[in-house]
């Protein structure tokens, strides 16, 4: 299941875009690489009124500090704390009428309740292939680093996109 929610997350992407999930060139097993080697923080919620995790790659299993069965299935509001959830709210709301956001910064909540800054977010919706919607995704970085080359194609577009 992550491999085909992973593919429709990255098709949603670049039909946005014109972009792919980042990964270096050389990556023979891209899918495999960013589920499990992306310094960024890849995730995913459905489309309900109370929109559950469906997707988190190992960047943003550790950065929240669970394991998968414990996050997949949870409320994604739990990834913020009270005090956060309303612009969390605001900021998915943008990107559903928008279809995607960059930039967007903001501070999460791990499973031990110790808060964190996230940057460089980019939240989109996703779609299957005949355009129904499926949920929202995310990408943000866990650090405030430098990024690297291969990631310049969404790098170009978050600077278009203050």
């Amino acid at each position: 299941m992550d491999s085909k929610l992973i593919q429709l997350i990255d098709q949603s992407l670049h039909r946005l875009t014109h972009c792919n999930l980042p990964a270096p060139n050389n990556i023979q097993d891209r899918i495999c690489w960013i589920k499990h080697q992306a310094p960024y923080a890849l995730l995913a919620h459905d489309k309900d009124a109370e929109p559950k995790f469906i997707f988190a790659n190992d960047t943003a299993l550790h950065t929240f500090g669970y394991n998968e069965v414990e996050f997949i299935g949870m409320p994604s509001k739990n990834s913020a704390s009270q005090e956060h959830r309303v612009a969390r709210s605001l900021k998915l709301a943008g990107a559903a009428s928008e279809k995607i956001i960059f930039g967007y910064q903001g501070v999460r909540v791990s499973k031990s309740g110790v808060s964190f800054p996230i940057y460089g977010g980019i939240i989109w919706n996703i779609q299957y292939h005949d355009g129904r919607p499926l949920g929202q995704a995310a990408i943000f970085w866990p650090e405030d680093c430098k990024r690297p080359e291969w990631y310049n194609c969404l790098l170009s577009l978050e600077q278009d996109h203050p």
